[in-house]
């Protein structure tokens, strides 16, 4: 049963690098946490280039 949950995170790994929708990546994210993966860092930082920033405040928005 593992292997089968490694080969899913390895592709999830792999699918990051593709994606831009901000839903997919926080998702993809939030799974990528559960597993411990090294892509985690990735995935905040194309996460924080797709947000958007209201002035005067700290608030960021996908």
């Amino acid at each position: 049963m593992e292997s089968v949950i490694d080969d899913g995170v390895k592709a999830l790994e792999k699918a990051v690098n593709d994606m831009d929708n901000s839903f997919e990546l926080a998702i993809a994210g939030y799974a990528l946490v559960l597993a411990k993966s090294s892509k985690v860092s990735t995935v905040k930082q194309k996460l924080m280039t797709l947000a958007t920033e209201e002035s005067n405040t700290f608030r960021k928005y996908p």
